[in-house]
């Protein structure tokens, strides 16, 4: 992948390139249809998130490879989903086929009085008892990273602030 995109610095290869433009010219279709679909700028992380994807230390470490569960650790909902088993197994990185449509599970916000909370639930709980289940869930992690993470969601994302407000106003009636 050599090959950039003139309109949005996609890199490609350039048998990608399409049919009607030339080597010296490429046109691509596939990142941006030439130019018609422009995203904005991916948002720069927080300074502690931003540190562990830069850093050299144990916390970046883990953090970097443990990606898939750190997120899975502070998601909102869980993915639902009736998977197509007959693709697992196969060599190279890991691939589902889904069978059907792929849906969100979000749940109650309140959990049932024998479980503990999950997902959206530990956005509305004291952080200190959702940051235990977290680690009580998933001892594979580091219980400082799961902090680090949590801290930055409770400050920057503009969910975690309606979950407790719905909560509050539900609590009132």
């Amino acid at each position: 992948m050599n090959t950039m995109c003139s309109s949005c610095g996609a890199l490609h290869w350039m048998d990608e390139k399409l049919a009607n433009s030339s080597k010296r010219n490429p046109c691509f279709g596939t990142c941006c249809l030439q130019g018609k679909v422009k995203l904005p700028p991916l948002m720069t992380p927080p300074p502690p998130i931003q540190t562990l994807y830069d850093g050299n230390d144990d916390w970046s470490k883990s953090f970097r490879a443990n990606t898939r569960s750190y997120n899975a650790a502070n998601a909102f909902t869980s993915l639902g989903a009736k998977f197509d088993d007959r693709v697992f197994g196969g060599r190279g990185p890991t691939s589902f086929t889904i069978h059907g449509e792929l849906r969100h599970r979000t749940g109650s916000l309140m959990p049932l009085p024998s479980e503990d909370p999950s997902y959206a639930q530990l956005y509305i709980y004291d952080p200190n008892s959702a940051l235990d289940v977290r680690d009580r869930r998933n001892p594979h992690l580091r219980r400082d990273v799961l902090e680090i993470i949590q801290e930055s969601r409770l400050q920057v994302n503009e969910f975690v602030g309606f979950a407790k407000k719905w909560v509050n106003e539900a609590a009132k009636e």
